[in-house]
C-alpha cells in the first residue's frame, strides 16, 4: 500500500514548506532540556552507586569482611 494515498494535499503543502534544517533541529524547549538534565542526573547517580559497590566489594575482599557469611 502506498503511504502517499493517506496524506491529504494540505499536509503535503505543509511538509513541503519545512526546510531540511528545521525538520532535523533538536528540540530545545525548556521541558526537553530539563528532561535531558534529569537523565544525566540519573546516569551520574547510577555510575556513583556502581563505583561505590565496586569499592565496597574490593574492601570486603581486602579485609576479608563477611568471609564467614
Amino acid at each position: 500500500m502506498n503511504m502517499l494515498t493517506n496524506i491529504s494535499l494540505p499536509q503535503l503543502d505543509e511538509a513541503a514548506m519545512i526546510s531540511p534544517n528545521e525538520e532535523w533541529r533538536p528540540e530545545t524547549s525548556r521541558a526537553a532540556i530539563q528532561a535531558g538534565v534529569g537523565r544525566a542526573r540519573v546516569l551520574r547517580a547510577q555510575a556513583f552507586l556502581a563505583a561505590a559497590g565496586r569499592l565496597r566489594a574490593g574492601l570486603k575482599r581486602l579485609f576479608g569482611i563477611g568471609a564467614d557469611r
